[in-house]
């Protein structure tokens, strides 16, 4: 008969084996021979057994060290996206400063105008001041119009600059978790490293 009990704990592991023949304890003195194969054989059953542990410790630590890795690309992606975003907010705001001066432009033309069509109305005869009175209101319209499209640019604008201020402090945020978390890497795969080598020098 025999007992086989395994035992480990965090800094070692022990495999423990108790043999009995005709009720006496087997040991080295009383059957040499038998003592020794089994001895032979614990010693082979704990290897693979210890080398099975210390996979499951590797295999641990490379999800570990998989799942670190899938973060930091996650950061590299959303501080892309934020580059991105900026990129697109000054564009946007070139675009709109264009527009924004033409706009400008068309306002001053557009008042001038209405003063002129005043002074229409103002001098029409009888005939003429239904007509001119539809022409001013005509201009007077697109005016109005002129200086909403202003206030929706600078409106615009303002939003623009708000976004990228937003997203200059989340690229400076996600540079130093980035710096955090390739700490974090390098320690891991030491970490790793270190389980790898236990692992090969198990023989």
């Amino acid at each position: 008969d025999a007992e086989l009990q395994f035992e480990s704990n965090p800094e070692a592991s022990f495999i423990w084996l108790a043999m009995e023949r005709d009720s006496s304890m087997v040991t080295p003195s009383s059957d040499p021979e038998t003592f020794s194969t089994a001895s032979e054989e614990l010693r082979t059953r704990g290897v693979v057994i210890y080398q099975e542990i210390v996979q499951k410790e590797v295999d641990t630590e490379e999800k570990v060290l998989g799942k670190m890795n899938s973060e930091y690309d996650i950061l590299v992606r959303d501080s892309d996206k934020m580059h991105k975003k900026i990129d697109n907010m000054n564009a946007s705001i070139v675009n709109d400063n264009n527009e924004l001066d033409i706009n400008t432009q068309n306002i001053a033309d557009a008042e001038n105008y209405v003063e002129k069509r005043r002074e229409i109305v103002e001098n029409a005869s009888a005939d003429e001041l239904k007509n001119a009175e539809k022409e001013l209101k005509k201009a007077e319209k697109d005016l109005k119009s002129y200086i909403k499209n202003e206030a929706k640019l600078n409106q615009n604008l303002k939003k623009y600059l708000d976004t990228i201020r937003e997203n200059e402090q989340g690229i400076i945020q996600n540079l130093s978790m980035q710096k955090e978390k390739q700490i974090s890497i390098k320690k891991q795969e030491l970490l790793l490293d270190a389980y790898k080598e236990k692992l090969a020098q198990i023989k």
